[in-house]
């Protein structure tokens, strides 16, 4: 990643998944205390997404456009909430029919599932919903999530 705001929030998110690789590790760690973690991890990873998918169309508005153009963009980048692959494609798609075929042919079933599944408990967490996510499972998907941000970033570059 070259998005210095992205690397900026990857870098502390790791910094994050490297305590929780201690938590695990740990065998007297509290097991409540490792899923409230996961859950942690989990909103912050979506907030990750949320912010970086903003900041790597923002910029490419910035680059290649015109500066009420990039406005216009910008305005309406800031209202994506909780971006689902679905609303990743269809992003992608209003900037570029070819980014659009090129990020669904990368978003396989994995992937999809692991950005979906991230937004969709950040959801129920913050709604005060019990869900059932392990570390394992975030550290998974946030490897996954990083995969698609770098995709997109390539994209827009």
């Amino acid at each position: 990643m070259k998005d210095l705001r992205v690397v900026s929030r990857k870098t502390k998110l790791d910094s994050l998944f490297a305590l929780g690789d201690q938590l695990e590790r740990d065998p007297n760690s509290d097991p409540e205390l490792r899923a409230h973690f996961a859950q942690y991890l989990c909103v912050l990873v979506a907030g990750f997404v949320e912010k970086s998918v903003i900041s790597l169309y923002s910029e490419h508005a910035k680059r290649r456009s015109s500066p009420t153009v990039f406005a216009y963009s910008t305005s309406q980048l800031s209202r994506i909430r909780n971006p689902k692959a679905g609303m990743l494609l269809e992003i992608a798609g209003t900037f570029d029919a070819d980014w659009r075929r090129d990020l669904e042919e990368f978003l396989n079933g994995q992937k999809t599932e692991a950005l979906n599944s991230v937004m969709g408990n950040r959801h129920q967490i913050a709604h005060g919903t019990s869900v059932t996510l392990t570390y394992r499972q975030i550290y998974d998907y946030y490897g996954q999530v990083v995969g698609i941000l770098d995709h997109i970033e390539k994209q827009v570059s």
